[in-house]
């Protein structure tokens, strides 16, 4: 089977590809009061479609990438995870899924950056992402 037959993968692609027409924004760490001030009271609602957007992107990045290293697809799943910590995602998984990819290879310099990206979120996910992120530098030799 060709990677580009699996209904599976061809359902995140579609789903990606729909929310690539839509408005998406991170609003991570931002109160009401902030986004008030920011962007006016009456627009609260249209940045909260947004923020939803962005959370759905995030979690459909780390589907996708599941189902490709389930087929086998690793290079294209890392790809895949290393754009959504591009994106800001805060998803643990995310995050654990990349450092396992970055631990098989041994590459400790990724595995720092990987460290530095997940240091600067300001989500509740920082501190457990921070402490998995950890180990897997702690066990690489």
């Amino acid at each position: 089977m060709d990677i580009c037959d699996n209904p599976k993968l061809r359902e995140y692609e579609q789903g990606i590809t729909a929310l690539s027409t839509q408005k998406i924004l991170n609003l991570e760490g931002k109160t009401n009061t902030d986004l008030k001030v920011l962007y006016g009271a009456a627009n609260l609602d249209e940045l909260s479609e947004y923020d939803q957007n962005y959370g759905t992107l995030c979690r459909m990045l780390v589907d996708y990438a599941e189902c490709l290293l389930e087929l086998d697809y690793t290079a294209e799943a890392q790809t895949v995870l290393e754009f959504g910590i591009s994106c800001g995602s805060d998803h643990s998984k995310n995050y654990r899924l990349l450092a396992e990819l970055y631990h098989k290879q041994g590459s400790r310099d990724k595995l720092i950056f990987l460290q530095e990206q997940a240091n600067a979120l300001t989500s509740p996910m920082k501190q457990s992402i921070l402490a998995n992120l950890e180990t897997q530098l702690d066990s690489l030799h």
